[in-house]
């Protein structure tokens, strides 16, 4: 009998197993993180390998977040980096900044943000003029055609994100913001010392 093709999606992204050699489905009220700790103690009795569960969780939901996301931005032809560029240049209190301002805020190499500078011109959504304070340097401006574009696709990731989180009543849902703040500001200094908050 052939193989049976299996998806990328069917495969799960921790640990590349096929969704059809996972077993029994776990419990209702489970997840595939409960099955985690159970297998690695049957396969190893004495306890040496640990998960933290609350960052399993974490990466598993980071990978839901980001396929809705992209799928969402796609409807209007953006990447997640050109939609936080533009958003970042249109939420600025002059609607213009400079490409340094820019890279320390997205914390991305001057390179990564060339390409979305680039891809966003190509599309006319921003625009470079001369940065009066630095002969040298230039600003980033939105054109009427990327704030409208872009306002456009803020609101829809807005409403997507309060559908991400709608599972989760008020009270915790701002417990899960003041704790996943915590962990962040505990990264922050360590991995971007220098980025601007």
């Amino acid at each position: 009998m052939p193989n049976k093709k299996i998806s990328p999606d069917s495969h799960d992204f921790l640990d590349g197993t096929p969704a059809t050699d996972r077993g029994a489905a776990a419990p209702a009220g489970s997840d595939f993180v409960d099955t985690l700790q159970p297998e690695w103690d049957a396969k190893f009795p004495d306890g040496r390998y640990k998960c933290v569960p609350s960052v399993t969780r974490i990466v598993r939901m980071s990978h839901y977040i980001a396929k809705a996301v992209d799928r969402n931005l796609a409807e209007f032809g953006l990447n997640r980096g050109e939609f936080e560029l533009l958003g970042a240049l249109i939420r600025s209190e002059s609607q213009s900044l400079s490409p340094m301002v820019v890279q320390s805020r997205m914390l991305i190499s001057s390179g990564a943000l060339t390409n979305r500078i680039d891809r966003l011109e190509a599309k006319a959504l921003i625009r470079r003029e001369p940065d009066p304070d630095d002969r040298r340097g230039c600003r980033l401006v939105p054109t009427p055609k990327g704030i409208d574009l872009g306002l456009k696709a803020v609101a829809s990731h807005m409403a997507l994100e309060a559908r991400l989180v709608s599972a989760l009543p008020g009270k915790e849902r701002r417990t899960l913001e003041a704790l996943l703040k915590k962990l962040i500001l505990s990264q922050d200094e360590e991995l971007y010392p220098n980025s601007l908050r």
